[in-house]
């Protein structure tokens, strides 16, 4: 049999062994993809390049915000997310670096050397001068089993100068040794059939499962911030209306007060008493304007957008009842919540850990066995002519007398599944009590919305009403300015205890982490395209 002949049998049986199927080479995109079709967040929409916001503040030089489209601007521009998007597609970086073990590796050795013979007496028969030069290549691949398979091809190249005509190497001091040899190696004891390696990759998949989780749960957090931010614009903005109101109806009695002065019906020390007044409103709206100014910073900042532009907020806060019990929150904590559902990964992972340790008490016991052939002539291109058949069996066990290093891993790998399965009872507790305060919460911050809104109704109507009788000189300045206080202080209490009241339903609905789900966010289908 011919050489080529061997060589191809080699690669063959080698390629049957390690074949995996075929592999779809993906060109590397960013984040963002680089299709001319994009799917957004928002379900139902479809943003194209040269479509959507950006293209609706091209047109209309003024961008309505609502919380829909704080959202899918958030998604497309804020930097944050871009970087939680980058770690989301980070997460699986572990678990890629461990499985390249099993990557197909190429071996190769060579070395040439002279020898001289020092036993001049025996140098006449086997060679004053020995020249060697060997050369070998071949291929290598590991498998989850814990076998290793190795194929190689090596040829020797040998010649004996100084040979004496007696000598049996002297009519041919000079030959090539070629060699095909397919070795496997078999661990049986302390990996198994390769069972610690896959309880290995078992772990890092789970420790990829719970990163890919803390970044939805930092999406969550950010969008949180991001609608937060959109409500301080709006409270901004409320709070400037207020301001403008207290502010016209200071000046509005303050004039009334001039005209009673001009009829006697006042004195001119009530005009500079309410003058002052003014000046002290106006300041209150200047100020409010600056909080304004301040809060669509914000904005900008969370949506990346130019801080010229000018934006339009939609009030969206919601004033029903809510519609959440405390057994459906908790049903859903316990389905949704990240945090507990990393726990329990992190109890299988310890327990994971315990098995793989358990497994390193053991001795390590290597089988051996290889096939091959070899084969020897003074001409290289007639060598592999004949079968020369190689085998050879075996074993290599090793143990330490003293495994301490192994029982302090295998001690602290049961420590580490205790205190995980411990944390997980306490965080529990924690989120049943968690949900119930916040169902509780959403509750009474809607009775006091509820009870401030009559309130700042009733003030409001007591406002007109001594307004009214002020102009015709029944009430005082005095009774006027003490009803506009009540008024103003009302209208900006029903506000807070509004915002309160949302606040509450948001920070219920996050402890469910159904946030994304309330919205209509496929949170999962952005998380797929950013990791392509």
């Amino acid at each position: 049999m011919s050489f080529k002949y061997h060589l191809f049998i080699m690669i063959f049986f080698f390629s049957l062994i390690t074949w995996n199927g075929p592999v779809s080479m993906h060109n590397l995109q960013g984040i963002e993809g680089g299709g001319a079709e994009t799917k957004e967040s928002i379900p139902g929409k479809v943003i194209r390049k040269g479509e959507g916001i950006s293209e609706e503040i091209k047109k209309d030089k003024k961008l309505k915000l609502t919380v829909e489209r704080v959202v899918e601007y958030l998604l497309k521009n804020n930097l944050d997310v871009k970087k939680v998007l980058l770690d989301y597609k980070g997460a699986s970086s572990e678990l890629l670096d461990y499985k390249s073990k099993y990557d197909i590796h190429v071996i190769a050795n060579g070395a040439y050397s002279i020898n001289d013979n020092p036993n001049k007496v025996l140098a006449p028969y086997y060679g004053k001068t020995t020249t060697t030069g060997n050369a070998g290549v071949g291929l290598q691949k590991q498998f989850d089993t814990g076998t290793t398979v190795t194929t190689s091809y090596t040829g020797i190249y040998q010649k004996f100068d100084g040979l004496s005509n007696r000598s049996p190497l002297f009519l041919s001091n000079e030959g090539y040794q070629s060699g095909i040899r397919i070795e496997v190696k078999q661990e049986l004891l302390k990996n198994f059939m390769g069972q610690s390696d896959r309880l290995t990759e078992k772990k890092l998949a789970n420790s990829e499962k719970m990163n890919r989780q803390v970044a939805k749960f930092r999406l969550a957090g950010l969008l949180v911030d991001a609608v937060i931010g959109y409500w301080n614009v709006a409270i901004a903005e409320m709070n400037l209306e207020t301001g403008k109101k207290h502010l016209d109806s200071t000046i509005g009695i303050r004039d009334l007060i001039q005209r009673n002065l001009n009829l006697g019906l006042s004195e001119r020390e009530e005009i500079l008493d309410w003058d002052g007044r003014v000046m002290v409103s106006r300041n209150n709206f200047e100020r409010a304007g600056k909080f304004l100014f301040d809060a669509r910073l914000g904005v900008y900042r969370i949506l990346d957008l130019d801080s010229g532009l000018d934006i339009e907020i939609g009030r969206t806060f919601r004033t029903t009842p809510p519609d959440v019990e405390y057994t459906r929150a908790v049903k859903d904590a316990f389905l949704k919540r990240i945090d507990w559902g990393n726990q329990q990964t992190m109890v299988k992972n310890a327990e994971l850990e315990y098995r793989i340790t358990y497994s390193d008490l053991l001795p390590s016991l290597r089988l051996k066995l290889s096939a091959g052939n070899q084969d020897y002539d003074p001409l290289y291109s007639k060598t592999f002519n004949s079968v020369n058949r190689d085998y050879s069996a075996g074993f290599e066990m090793t143990y330490p007398l003293e495994n301490t290093r192994a029982e302090v891993k295998l001690r602290n790998a049961r420590l580490n599944y205790m205190k995980a399965s411990v944390d997980m009872k306490s965080m529990e507790k924690s989120i049943i009590d968690e949900i119930a305060s916040l169902v509780k919460e959403c509750e009474i911050s809607f009775r006091i919305y509820e009870q401030t809104r009559k309130s700042r109704e009733y003030a409001q109507e007591y406002y007109y009403q001594v307004y009214n009788k002020f102009r015709r000189g029944r009430y005082s300045a005095v009774q006027l300015k003490l009803a506009q206080d009540s008024f103003i202080s009302s209208e900006q209490e029903e506000l807070k205890n509004l915002i309160n009241y949302n606040i509450s339903l948001l920070k219920r609905d996050f402890a469910r982490n159904v946030i994304f789900e309330n919205l209509g966010i496929d949170i999962d289908g952005i998380l797929k395209r950013a990791d392509n």
